[in-house]
Parts: C-alpha cells; sequence; structure tokens
C-alpha cells in the first residue's frame, strides 16, 4: 500500500512541475470584414485573402491569383516566440468544400534557407510579421512568398467551386518564463469563391 502511495505522491508531483510556467489558451476569434482576427495573449492574428493589388476579398474569378495572408501582431509588453508547430501541415491548404478535394498549399517548403538558427518567429512587443504567400506564383509583378515560406513550383489556377483555406490554433507561443499551449479547439478558415 505504501509503495502505491509513494508511486501516486511521485505522479501528482511530476505533473505539477511539468505544467509550473505553462498554460492552455483558447484563441478568441471575430470576423472582421473579409478577413477572420484572432486574439489570446496579446498576440493578434489577422488571416485574409488578397487579390494582387491588396484589396481584401472573397470572390475572385477563375484564372484570377489571389495571396493567401497572414499577419502576426504582438500587443503585450514581452517578446512572443512562436513555435514553428504554427506552419504545420495543414497551414494556409486549400480545400473544395464540396467534394473535399485537397488542392494543396500555396507554398512549397518551409524555412528552405539553411541554417542553424532555431525555427521559430520572433516578434517583439510592438511589431508585426506578415506570411504572404500567392497561389500562383507572378514573376512579372514580383509576388512571392515571404519567408520562411517558400515556393518553388506553380500551382494551377482553381477551377470554379467554393474552397476553404486556413490554419490550426494549436501552436505555442514563448512569453519570457511562460510557455502558452493553444488549445486548438478552433481552426481560423476563410471560404473562397471561384466564378
Amino acid at each position: 500500500m505504501k509503495t502505491y502511495l509513494f508511486l501516486l505522491s511521485v505522479l501528482i508531483l511530476n505533473v505539477s512541475c511539468e505544467s509550473e510556467g505553462q498554460s492552455l489558451e483558447k484563441v478568441n476569434i471575430i470576423a472582421q470584414g473579409d478577413c477572420i482576427i484572432g486574439n489570446v495573449e496579446g498576440l493578434v492574428m489577422e488571416f485574409c485573402i488578397f487579390d494582387i493589388e491588396g484589396n481584401s476579398r472573397t470572390v475572385f474569378n477563375e484564372n484570377e491569383n489571389f495571396i493567401i495572408s497572414l499577419v502576426l501582431k504582438n500587443l503585450s509588453q514581452e517578446t512572443m516566440v512562436i513555435d514553428q508547430n504554427l506552419i504545420d501541415a495543414n497551414f494556409f491548404r486549400v480545400i473544395n468544400v464540396v467534394d473535399n478535394e485537397d488542392f494543396g498549399t500555396p507554398y512549397t517548403a518551409v524555412w528552405c534557407q539553411y541554417s542553424l538558427a532555431p525555427r521559430e518567429l520572433q516578434l517583439e512587443p510592438g511589431t508585426s510579421l506578415t506570411l504572404n504567400s500567392p497561389w500562383v506564383l507572378d514573376f512579372e509583378k514580383e509576388v512571392f512568398p515571404t519567408a520562411p515560406l517558400c515556393k518553388s513550383e506553380n500551382n494551377e489556377f482553381l477551377n470554379k467551386g467554393v474552397y476553404s483555406t486556413g490554419f490550426d490554433t494549436a501552436f505555442t507561443i514563448k512569453k519570457g518564463e511562460r510557455t502558452i499551449q493553444l488549445s486548438g479547439q478552433s481552426e481560423i478558415s476563410i471560404l473562397l469563391t471561384i466564378n
């Protein structure tokens, strides 16, 4: 019996030590115009789809290019480090909502430049970082993905239909000594219509 109590005490102590300095948070999400805004712990995430001229839209014509964009803003007083798990396999993935066909992502890889630096996004207080990726590369208009996203192969223009794109809110933020795990209870996504 003493052995079981000892093991139970060690388990409880171990769980409480692991959660010290960590928290699980849910992202507050609202629609604002054609964009979706997420907010948690002073991190604002503005997710939009833009035309090549920079206007947010969700309806495009066939053979019209678009840019999927996420702006991360640090409105807190502490430096934020966003773990690479933000950009997972479904980040900016485009799915046809009628037949669930997967059209892939508007980028082909992440962190394409060789570096020994950590693969994370750092935001100083009051700064922002924009992650943009066009569906089709446009060398003439110089429309390319922003780092750490990169693209070596072009996508074909989407056919007429309704598509969904977005990203999962299950990622990790470090603020000072705290590690904040976002719960991932919601996905930030936008419906995109091609006429």
